[in-house]
């Protein structure tokens, strides 16, 4: 009663085919030919219209029973309007969520598609970028070799060359002063000065040709070449070295002896120019396959993370040679420094593990 609308008066003693209930013709015919063959119905879910129009989903069950040699049809309706309507939305809800899966998972594969063709680009990138990388360091390589061999070929010009041509102009000026007559002397003091600068000349030229490729280098060796370097940077550059290396019979190449000497040089040098240092400790480890040297100074610092995010075309071109250099021999270089705590420049050169003993050299004073 409550579920029709109808009142009790309405619907006691008769049945829903008699109230017509039923929204669908159809459906009343199929649930009576039903009750008909099997004397019973079960869950025939059937739309019925109420009292007030509206159109409800019903749950019908039905079964014939007798009582008295009379036949009556027992019924029981349940409203599943409500169950329908939330089944009804959440398959809504499945169909959207699905439809939004379908869709998402088509962009992700668009996506996925692009990242695979960007990754496709970008490995080719970094494959033409290594290839331009390994291409630039052996160019650097090639430029540093022919760097030092135009540095041997002016050394030794300026030493054979001009250097002796200096040396016989001097002879050649020595002779003029004995030439002279008494009355003559403002020109012969002006001579003598003339002398003395040849003389001036003469050391700047062979300092310059020792510079560009020391002799010691080539002749005596390394580490006759860095004691050499040591004690002439502690005197031009004023500073105090301690120098802990020890001569080693590793079998380092030519090629690894030059820029050994041409890191220490940079090194010093940057030391006395800009460092304004009083002391540089030099220090020497020998491992199994490699030799680690270190340089430590006290002088005012830079800050290097500062340095390490500048342009690389704005860092000292002497770091980016010393790096270059190290790269050369096999090895690889380290720098630390701290403002006002000093600068520590350590580097290794890989050996022949088949070495000899070594015997020290001794310390700067």
């Amino acid at each position: 009663m409550r579920i029709s609308g109808h009142n009790r008066y309405e619907v006691v003693g008769h049945t829903s085919f008699e109230i017509n209930l039923w929204d669908s013709p159809d459906d009343r015919e199929k649930a009576l030919e039903i009750i008909k063959n099997n004397g019973a119905l079960k869950d025939l879910e059937v739309k019925f219209k109420i009292k007030s129009g509206k159109i409800r989903l019903m749950l019908w069950s039905a079964e014939v029973i007798e009582l008295e040699d009379k036949k009556f049809i027992l019924s029981v309706c349940h409203d599943i309007t409500e169950r329908k309507k939330a089944e009804w939305a959440l398959k809504k809800a499945k169909e959207d969520l699905e439809w939004k899966v379908e869709e998402r998972t088509t962009v992700l594969q668009n996506v996925n598609r692009q990242l695979q063709t960007e990754l496709i680009e970008r490995k080719r990138v970094e494959g033409e970028l290594r290839k331009s990388k390994d291409k630039l360091r052996f160019l650097s390589g090639q430029f540093i070799n022919a760097q030092e061999k135009e540095r041997k070929r002016i050394s030794i010009e300026l030493h054979d060359d001009l250097g002796q041509s200096i040396v016989g102009l001097k002879f050649q000026l020595c002779n003029i002063p004995k030439k002279l007559r008494q009355d003559q002397k403002e020109l012969k003091a002006t001579m003598e000065q003339a002398i003395k600068n040849l003389d001036g000349m003469t050391e700047k030229v062979r300092r310059l040709s020792r510079d560009l490729r020391p002799a010691i280098l080539e002749h005596l060796g390394l580490f006759e070449a860095l004691q050499w370097l040591f004690e002439d940077s502690s005197k031009n550059y004023q500073i105090k070295i301690f120098n802990d290396l020890r001569k080693t019979e590793y079998p380092f190449s030519k090629e690894q002896e030059i820029n050994i000497f041409r890191i220490f040089q940079e090194s010093l040098t940057n030391i006395g120019k800009h460092a304004k240092a009083t002391q540089v400790i030099i220090e020497m480890i020998e491992q199994k396959k490699e030799v680690v040297f270190s340089i430590q100074d006290d002088g005012k610092g830079f800050d290097l993370k500062g340095l390490k995010s500048r342009n690389p075309i704005e860092i000292c071109l002497g770091l980016t040679a010393m790096d270059e250099r190290t790269r050369l021999t096999g090895g690889a270089i380290e720098l630390k420094s701290e403002i006002d705590k000093g600068t520590i420049i350590t580097f290794t050169v890989p050996v022949n593990p088949k070495r000899k003993k070594s015997r020290p050299l001794h310390p700067l004073k």
